[in-house]
């Protein structure tokens, strides 16, 4: 088991940064309401970039779906984030 460290990566703004190039157009909103979910915006900086990595991928611009969904009547450190491929192939 190979296990990867990348504590430099789960920095929140980092998060925020790509969730503003590669979030598809039409969801742009969830920008400001994970704006100020600091631990959520570190986790998804931190995904996306182990994902990169372990499947050699690059992202394209506007290409992925993100979605915030808070929990509801409970008490949390973080929140969830939803991402997804908006895009599965290349346009023509």
């Amino acid at each position: 088991m190979t296990v990867l460290c990348i504590p430099h990566l789960f920095v929140w703004c980092l998060g925020l940064e790509y969730i503003h190039q590669l979030c598809a157009a039409e969801f742009s909103s969830v920008e400001v309401d994970v704006s100020t979910k600091y631990y959520c915006l570190a986790a998804a900086a931190a995904l996306l970039k182990y994902v990169e990595f372990i499947q050699n991928i690059v992202y394209a611009p506007g290409s992925l779906k993100v979605c915030f969904k808070g929990s509801e009547q409970t008490a949390t450190i973080g929140e969830i984030v939803n991402i997804t491929y908006y895009y599965s192939q290349m346009p023509p």
